[in-house]
């Protein structure tokens, strides 16, 4: 008798346990607190602020225009989606695919089929030149474009802090 109660003790406890670690692992519509979250899939979920892209490189506004925008993009991104679970940036293609929805949040900022972005997944200037990104901390990335010279760090280069002054 002992032998039975103890075994229906031990099968309702592990048929508990169970029901819980399904229902915190997402199974039951909930995440464990203090996990990563559910994986990226490869559907994107919303796109942030249409109107924040939407005139990069457009007819009637200039290279300090696309650096502000850039600029604005990136701020929204590391506003939205920093912390300890975003991926690091540092690269153009880095950054383009985490703009595009590679990120945590699954969060478009920049859609990956936007002109200003080159064959290459680059996000490119109004010249076709390749945006230099320039991480000054985690929280801070520093935009420049090469400039109509197509050569970066040369007179007629351009970045986000020389635009802000």
């Amino acid at each position: 008798m002992k032998r039975r109660l103890l075994v229906a003790a031990l099968a309702g406890v592990l048929g508990l346990t169970v029901a819980w670690l399904w229902w915190q692992t997402g199974s039951g519509g909930r995440v464990a607190a203090g996990s990563a979250g559910p994986a990226p899939s490869a559907a994107v979920a919303t796109v942030v602020d249409p109107t924040a892209y939407s005139r990069l490189h457009a007819l009637g506004t200039g290279p300090r225009d696309d650096l502000r925008i850039v600029g604005a993009v990136l701020r929204n991104y590391l506003q939205s989606v920093a912390g300890p679970d975003a991926p690091p940036l540092g690269f153009n293609e880095e950054i383009v695919r985490a703009l595009g929805g590679a990120n945590p949040l699954r969060l478009v900022f920049l859609p990956p089929d936007h002109p200003a972005i080159d064959a290459r997944g680059r996000l490119c200037d109004r010249w076709g030149t390749p945006y230099f990104f320039h991480p000054l901390a985690a929280t801070n990335i520093e935009v420049r474009t090469a400039g109509p010279d197509r050569r970066l760090f040369t007179a007629d280069d351009l970045s986000a802090a020389s635009v802000d002054e």
